[in-house]
């Protein structure tokens, strides 16, 4: 969020913020982040400042794509075996609808629906953690989501249909 902000400021991007997030996607953590990823992808989809060279931002950006088409659990992204996750899939879209390819954001659109199909009666969204905290975090989250795909950055900037 921070390169994004400073991007829109006209702001350099701090050099270390820079290679932290592109050592990131490099080095692959041991374990899946899809909502990092996704996250991470949004924020570079923003980067454009002549500073850093854009093929470096595009390989890095395919790679992401990569490792969150490997991610993708029916309509929603989660960590395989353990199905699509809400609070994963709420990082995941908008960064696939700002930096994918046509089909990318077709699946953006179609996870933001399945967003949508799984707000409870109560008007919660579940978390694959059972704690009420985490559920009033996933539903926060869902939340600017369901309004616009690139909510993350720009609320409502996209509005969501009915």
């Amino acid at each position: 969020m921070d390169m994004i902000a400073l991007e829109r400021l006209g702001k350099p991007i701090p050099q270390k913020l820079f290679k932290s997030i592109t050592d990131y996607v490099s080095a692959r953590p041991g374990r899946n982040y899809p909502s990092t990823d996704g996250l991470m992808l949004a924020a570079l989809s923003h980067v454009v400042s002549t500073a850093y060279g854009q093929e470096g931002i595009t390989a890095v950006k395919a790679a992401l794509v990569k490792r969150l088409d490997a991610d993708r659990q029916t309509d929603g992204w989660g960590w395989p075996d353990h199905g699509a996750d809400v609070r994963a899939t709420t990082r995941v879209a908008p960064g696939l609808y700002r930096a994918g390819d046509a089909n990318h954001k077709d699946q953006a659109v179609k996870g933001q629906a399945w967003l949508a199909g799984q707000q409870q009666a109560d008007g919660s969204f579940p978390s694959n953690v059972v704690s009420p905290a985490w559920t009033m975090m996933t539903t926060v989250q869902a939340v600017p989501v369901l309004r616009g795909l690139q909510s993350l950055d720009t609320i409502g900037a996209n509005p969501a249909r009915a």
